[in-house]
């Protein structure tokens, strides 16, 4: 889900399902374009029509990023527009899960049966700075049942109230901690929940994205 600050943003939230029969992968990515209203708007729809096509081609997450970013530095040469993005694909048959970092915040694992979470982290620089950037792909196998998975941009855990104070990461994890029992649906509803109780009558600075996944 997707909470914009003013009519419409730049953050953006994307799944693609597998397509012909044995595919076992699932592509999840949260981008995050710098600024927010109309033209962060249309910068971030360019950057998932680009996502989209270029995952088609099929390859690692690495290239498939890489080349994403070679086109996006294309389009804001000289502009100084960027994009932070995260994608994550997970394959069910083999329960591993790969991710690529281009300078969004990790997203975390929460294993509630060992009670911890795990941040996926790795080297990635922003979208749209450096063409010549070589992206990693990271891998984490052996998911335990059950585990949650959360994307999310910073105006999440940013958030202020009306006395200055952020959201915070570990609100947002203890929201996961304490929902973790619940369907990705409920941990999502219930985040976003807390987060607009938290700011209360405070006007929202920046857009809020989060991505939720369970492990059945």
């Amino acid at each position: 889900t997707t909470s914009y600050c003013d009519e419409t943003g730049g953050d953006f939230y994307d799944v693609v399902l597998p397509e012909g029969p044995g595919k076992n992968t699932v592509q999840l990515v949260l981008g995050d374009v710098s600024g927010h209203g109309v033209s962060s708007a249309l910068l971030m729809a360019t950057a998932r029509a680009l996502f989209r096509q270029r995952s088609a081609m099929g390859g690692t997450l690495d290239c498939i990023v890489g080349d994403v970013n070679r086109q996006l530095c294309q389009d804001v040469r000289d502009s100084g527009d960027f994009m932070t993005m995260i994608v994550v694909e997970i394959n069910a048959a083999q329960n591993v899960l790969k991710w690529v970092r281009a300078g969004q915040d990790p997203a975390v694992l929460y294993d509630a049966s060992a009670g911890r979470f795990t941040n996926l982290k790795g080297p990635g620089i922003a979208l749209g700075l450096d063409e010549t950037f070589q992206y990693t792909e990271n891998i984490l196998s052996g998911l335990p049942k059950g585990v949650v998975l959360a994307l999310f941009s910073d105006g999440i855990w940013e958030a202020k109230n009306v006395s200055g104070a952020a959201f915070g990461k570990e609100n947002l994890k203890q929201m996961i901690r304490q929902n973790a029992q619940a369907s990705a649906n409920e941990i999502r509803d219930r985040v976003m929940a807390a987060l607009t109780q938290f700011q209360g009558s405070a006007k929202r600075q920046d857009d809020a994205s989060l991505v939720i996944i369970k492990k059945k």
